[in-house]
């Protein structure tokens, strides 16, 4: 798979460092991976939720760091692509917020 939005996974990390080597692994594993569906991605990463936003976009929620970070994504199935729209920390991924952000 391809990632897009590696800016915004860079971004997180300069502002929380014990991210970086999670995020780090999660970007290797992505890059090798080949999803067609979203069954794929739940063989790859167990506890990943899928979670359609207000904006009618579909997302995947994927737990990083020991359900310390969550990172929310996009996946295009038919091109490889996997679209980064925002890495939280678990606090503020429960406040809800980042659901009506465009």
């Amino acid at each position: 798979m391809t990632i897009n939005g590696i800016d915004r996974i860079r971004d997180f990390e300069k502002a929380h460092p014990l991210a970086c080597r999670p995020l780090s692994r999660w970007c290797s594993v992505v890059r090798a991976a080949r999803w067609s569906h979203f069954g794929d991605v739940r063989e790859t990463f167990g506890p990943a939720s899928p979670l359609k936003l207000p904006d009618g976009k579909n997302v995947v929620i994927f737990n990083v760091g020991g359900n310390k970070f969550r990172l929310i994504a996009c996946i295009q199935y038919q091109t490889g692509l996997v679209v980064v729209r925002r890495v939280l920390t678990h606090d503020e991924y429960d406040t809800g917020k980042w659901k009506d952000e465009p």
